[in-house]
């Protein structure tokens, strides 16, 4: 049921899955993906980025297809339901019925190559308003840490201020650069000067399976996986914070500023799976 679902409702949430169901899926959706039938095509922009998952080219295989065009069609009448799919006979336990179990530490570590595992994302522009908001009302800021250690050891001297023959001649003996006297100093506070671009880069997934079945007796099988998940990333132009935590509607919209929302979590889980 789990995987007709996934079938038809591609890209799909785990959450829709388990709104048809009625019943909790994460289990079987990574059971489905160890058996190649499923794979993580994407995440859906809204808070929190969730999975999408969808079919694998074996799954078109197992079921004796030639595309998605190929499902039975669905009953119309009745939208929350799907048709249960049964796998071609040479791909079938001719006893049970069912697809066969993965039966060795080789098909189980198999690298299908076909799971997206990074997101290049580009084209966007992104205004770090709150560090506007900061520094142009004096309070210190992490984006101009070193040009606030600088003022503090060697301040403007009382009473010179933008204008002043001498002001910058003592912003040069304090070694700010540039950009630096734009942003750091109230005086000078230049707001457009906080719009960054929004491109980044992630690796989603990074996962490693080993199949260590030698250091067990009386075992058809075990596999030791290892998954580093939003790790290893790159914001390129951006300071500081993470692109993902604007609001978005699309991929294509241009974010104005920093919200409150939460970016995915850099995640490292280690499980071990034994077949008896």
């Amino acid at each position: 049921e789990t995987l007709a679902i996934v079938a038809y409702k591609q890209p799909v949430l785990r959450a829709t899955v388990e709104s048809i169901r009625g019943v909790a899926v994460g289990d079987m959706l990574v059971r489905l993906r160890e058996m190649n039938l499923i794979r993580i095509v994407g995440r859906a922009e809204e808070i929190g980025r969730p999975l999408l998952y969808g079919t694998t080219s074996k799954f078109l295989k197992v079921f004796g297809l030639s595309s998605l065009k190929d499902l039975p069609q669905l009953d119309e009448t009745s939208p929350q339901t799907v048709p249960l799919l049964r796998p071609a006979a040479n791909d079938m336990d001719e006893t049970t019925g069912e697809l066969p179990e993965p039966d060795s530490d080789d098909d189980m570590d198999k690298d299908t190559g076909d799971e997206p595992g990074g997101e290049l994302q580009t084209g966007a522009w992104i205004n770090l308003g709150q560090a506007a908001s900061a520094l142009s009302r004096s309070v210190q800021h992490p984006l101009c840490s070193g040009a606030h250690g600088l003022l503090n050891a060697n301040p403007v001297p009382a009473g010179l201020s933008k204008g002043d023959a001498g002001y910058d001649d003592a912003l040069n003996s304090i070694g700010l650069t540039a950009w630096e006297r734009q942003v750091c100093i109230p005086a000078n506070h230049d707001n457009d000067l906080h719009k960054y671009k929004q491109d980044f880069w992630k690796l989603r997934d990074l996962t490693a399976r080993i199949p260590v079945g030698f250091a067990f007796q009386q075992l058809n099988s075990a596999v030791l996986t290892f998954t580093l998940q939003n790790y290893f990333r790159n914001m390129f132009d951006l300071p500081m914070f993470d692109p993902e935590m604007v609001g978005r509607d699309s991929v294509s919209e241009q974010n104005r500023s920093i919200s409150e929302h939460v970016p995915p979590p850099a995640i490292f889980t280690a499980s071990l799976r034994v077949t008896f």
